[in-house]
């Protein structure tokens, strides 16, 4: 997509081209994080079991509010925070919707946040892993699909070939789908947009600042990266995602 949408979050100067974040989703899921006494940057240690009473009530309040997600087939949104409150969507779209987890590097995610936020090293990892952790424990196998922002970006084949794979169902169901000009439009849009200056928590003047600001936590840090390296060993495969974070 190379322009937001009118409903989407204005751009900032550290999302340039935009969040593509609806203006209806973000606030919903702050507004159920706070109900359950949590924020996007104060996550809950254990999940929110949004199955209960008082969360379904707000649901069943923004029905008519979600009417065209619940009624729509193609749209796409992409709020961080569904990570957390995904599960409470089951009841207010009355289906469930696939999801296309992106991992990124913990070290990448916590230097951004700090240098965006001013969050501590340990905090942006914290929010990484738990994070994390909810999509792990919300995955579905048969809809879901697992890929690396770094591979994404890259662009290798094996993660635009999961785009692909996830993109197809949503697309036979309209009646839209070809499987050529699908994988060609695909690799098309990651030529014309991916642009890789736009990571500007990159280089070595960055790491070494982010390294001597604060010590890490060498548990969470080592735990965090034995993840990651674990996933990456594994080419991101989904059992792995989910294996590494039951446990938690």
């Amino acid at each position: 997509v190379g322009c937001n949408r009118p409903s989407d979050l204005d751009r900032t100067v550290d999302n340039p081209r935009g969040y593509f974040e609806s203006t209806l989703l973000r606030p919903f899921n702050d507004q159920l994080l706070g109900a359950a006494g949590y924020a996007w940057d104060c996550p809950p240690l254990t999940p929110i079991h949004w199955s209960q009473g008082r969360y379904l009530l707000q649901a069943i309040r923004r029905k008519s509010d979600f009417e065209a997600y619940a009624l729509g087939h193609s749209w796409v949104d992409k709020d961080p925070r569904l990570a957390l409150t995904r599960p409470l969507y089951e009841h207010l779209l009355l289906k469930r919707i696939p999801c296309l987890f992106v991992i990124r590097n913990p070290f990448d995610v916590a230097r951004s946040l700090w240098l965006r936020d001013g969050f501590s090293q340990e905090k942006g990892l914290l929010i990484w892993l738990l994070y994390n952790r909810g999509c792990a424990l919300g995955y579905d196998r048969d809809h879901d699909q697992l890929v690396s922002y770094e591979g994404l970006l890259s662009g290798e084949t094996t993660h635009l070939d999961r785009l692909h794979q996830f993109l197809s169902p949503s697309l036979k169901n309209c009646g839209l789908y070809n499987d050529v000009s699908l994988e060609e439009r695909i690799l098309q849009v990651h030529r014309e947009h991916t642009d890789q200056s736009l990571r500007r928590n990159q280089g070595k003047a960055y790491e070494e600042n982010f390294l001597s600001h604060e010590p890490f936590s060498t548990a969470l840090r080592n735990h965090c990266f034995g993840i990651f390296e674990a996933l990456k060993n594994s080419s991101f495969a989904a059992s792995e995602f989910i294996s590494q974070f039951e446990l938690l």
